[in-house]
C-alpha cells in the first residue's frame, strides 16, 4: 500500500482567521482592551458560563484574601481562612486552571497568588 504524502502546505496547520474567533471571545476582548485603555494594566475577562462554575463564595474569600495578602503557602491561606487545606488546594487548582491564580513550588509548599490585577465578568450583552 503506498502512502500518499501531502505537500507542505497541505500539512501546515491551518492559521485561526477572524472568522474562526467566536464572537463571545472577540467581546471579552475588546472589553479587556477598553478596560486597558482606561488605564486598568492587567485585566482579564472571565465568560459568564466560567463565572457561574468558578466563582462562588469560597473561591472569592480566596481571590480577595490573596488580593490583600501575601501568602507562603496553600497551608498558610487555608489557615488563615479557617478552612481545611484539602479544600483550599481545590479551590486554588480550579481557579488556577481558569487562569486567575498561579499556584508555584518554592521547596515543599506550593505558594497562590494572583495572576491578573483585575478579573471581570462579561457583562450580559
Amino acid at each position: 500500500m503506498s502512502e500518499t504524502r501531502k505537500s507542505p502546505e497541505e500539512s501546515a496547520p491551518r492559521r485561526p482567521t477572524e472568522e474562526d474567533v467566536p464572537r463571545e471571545v472577540e467581546r471579552r476582548e475588546m472589553l479587556a482592551d477598553a478596560l486597558t485603555s482606561a488605564g486598568h494594566e492587567d485585566v482579564y475577562v472571565l465568560a459568564r458560563e466560567d463565572a457561574r462554575e468558578v466563582l462562588d463564595d469560597h473561591r472569592e474569600e480566596i481571590l480577595d484574601y490573596l488580593r490583600d495578602h501575601d501568602v507562603a503557602s496553600v497551608s498558610e491561606l487555608a489557615d488563615a481562612l479557617d478552612r481545611d487545606t484539602g479544600n483550599v488546594s481545590r479551590d486554588l487548582t480550579l481557579l488556577a486552571d481558569y487562569g486567575i491564580v498561579n499556584v508555584t513550588r518554592e521547596g515543599r509548599s506550593k505558594v497562590p497568588e494572583l495572576v491578573h490585577e483585575f478579573v471581570v465578568v462579561e457583562p450580559l450583552y
